[in-house]
């Protein structure tokens, strides 16, 4: 663990966490003694911090904050995989969508500058385990989609970066050559990748997934690349999303930005069979509530004909 956990009952959110900063560690502490038998010291934050954290931690979606530092001002970064470890993805899921809603509720609570959607074709190439020239049209598949999402919501805080783009600039490659070698190649460059916004534009949080609470994590959950990111950028904020969701109950959690053959799940696309929410139902109607916050009442009675009208809106 990276910091200190509150306990649920501190926070007054059930089954998340929320981790104190490691730059905190050591420091004296303000306590108070709660009235019972036996005294339990509560630390209390600095008030900068406190803020920041009620006003990430009740955005629908978020499942656990990691705050490394006060945020007073700077920009917001998601990546936007499109392959698995193993497989290349085919469509851009309609879960995509909760990143961004969810990042601009953050930028706004904290009046950030901007959101930065990296792209990561890149990162796919890392793996060598698809022709590059897959990867270079999916990508652009996926980038376009990206573009039509920031439009249609007049998202105008955000910029997509092309990681094959920005790669090639001196100042990454100088950043990518100070790192030490890694067997984990992708990994590496995530770790470039949140230097270089750091440095170049005051990146602050990073908003990443994770499929659960549990302190025990493995490559396919996004805390595994965290972990090592924040070794090298100390000061970093991390903040983790539910996963995406399928209609498959043998395999409902999934990564919210990649859509791999033969999945059941809603993806960005026209000419879909619009099927019963089922166990996706809560899922969903956190997005949905994330979209209300942010403009309002949908005109809908029902959780599906609200759905469909925020698909229909990223797509045309």
């Amino acid at each position: 663990m990276r910091g200190f956990l509150f306990s649920d009952s501190f926070c007054g959110v059930a089954n998340e966490s929320f981790l104190l900063p490691r730059w905190w560690r050591g420091q004296s502490l303000q306590t108070v003694n709660l009235p019972s038998e036996r005294a339990t010291p509560v630390q209390i934050l600095p008030s900068a911090l406190m803020d920041n954290l009620t006003k990430i931690r009740n955005i629908p979606l978020v499942k656990s904050v990691e705050l490394n530092s006060p945020i007073t001002a700077g920009t917001v970064f998601f990546g936007v995989g499109i392959m698995t470890s193993k497989k290349l993805g085919v469509e851009l899921p309609f879960d995509i969508l909760g990143m961004f809603f969810a990042s601009e509720i953050i930028r706004r609570q904290l009046n950030l500058q901007t959101v930065f959607v990296v792209l990561g074709d890149n990162h796919a190439k890392s793996n060598q385990l698809v022709d590059t020239t897959e990867i270079n049209l999916f990508s652009k598949r996926v980038e376009s989609k990206l573009i039509k999402i920031i439009h249609n919501f007049t998202l105008t805080n955000f910029r997509i970066l092309r990681a094959s783009t920005f790669h090639q600039e001196k100042s990454f490659q100088e950043i990518l050559t100070r790192l030490p070698q890694m067997e984990n190649e992708y990994l590496r460059l995530e770790i470039a990748d949140c230097l270089f916004l750091k440095h170049s534009h005051n990146l602050q949080i990073k908003i990443g997934w994770t499929m659960s609470k549990e302190e025990n994590i493995c490559g396919n959950d996004e805390r595994f690349f965290d972990r090592a990111i924040s070794e090298f950028v100390p000061d970093l904020s991390f903040v983790h999303l539910e996963p995406g969701w399928t209609f498959d109950i043998a395999r409902p959690r999934v990564s919210p930005y990649i859509s791999v053959a033969g999945e059941k799940r809603l993806v960005l696309k026209e000419d879909q069979d619009f099927p019963s929410l089922g166990a996706c139902t809560g899922h969903l109607s956190k997005i949905v509530r994330a979209a209300e916050i942010l403009w309002g009442k949908l005109p809908f009675g029902m959780l599906n004909k609200k759905v469909e009208f925020l698909l229909n809106k990223a797509i045309l």
